[in-house]
């Protein structure tokens, strides 16, 4: 026979069972959002999958805290470099997708790598259309497209370290 003890662990049970499936369902939410902010961004997706940071309590669009559920990602631009993001979810709804600075493809007359970087992008509380809707970007300022250094090379361009370009325009601050 089944008493009142029993039974509230047995409740106690089930409910964390329902609150662990819950959070597999939001985690493959996570994971299809993901997925189409980086075929958005242009950028791929490292190991098909989002894992679990830390619940935190987070403010939501209107400025209430709420708990939220931050899961962490990999990707990369030029599949070299591994680059880390994440997604913060309030239940099934998104509160932010963060990717940290990388460096990103522009839009331009080739469709080469540009040696330009941000730092990092958040999409926080924007509509779900909106943000999976690619649009041109208008912001980007044309730049050059970032070469090897054997095609650099061999097309004469004349390759300098950061340290010595610095070096070199230390001064061109002060004078502005």
């Amino acid at each position: 026979m089944l008493d009142l003890t029993d039974l509230s662990i047995l409740l106690l049970f089930a409910a964390c069972a329902a609150w662990l499936w819950r959070g597999h369902g939001i985690r493959e939410r996570a994971l299809a959002l993901v997925r189409r902010h980086c075929e958005k961004v242009e950028v791929i997706l490292l190991d098909d999958n989002v894992a679990l940071q830390r619940l935190r309590l987070l403010r939501d669009g209107r400025g209430q805290r709420r708990l939220a559920r931050v899961y962490g990602f990999e990707f990369t631009v030029t599949g070299e470099q591994r680059h880390i993001g994440s997604i913060s979810m309030f239940g099934q709804h998104l509160g932010q997708i963060e990717l940290a600075a990388h460096p990103f493809r522009v839009k331009a007359d080739s469709d080469a790598l540009v040696a330009e970087s941000f730092s990092a992008k958040t999409y926080s509380n924007a509509p779900v259309a909106e943000l999976f809707n690619p649009q041109t970007p208008t912001e980007a300022p044309p730049a050059e497209p970032l070469r090897d250094n054997a095609a650099s090379a061999a097309a004469g361009a004349k390759i300098i370290q950061l340290s010595d370009w610095r070096q070199r325009h230390s001064g061109s601050d002060k004078l502005h």
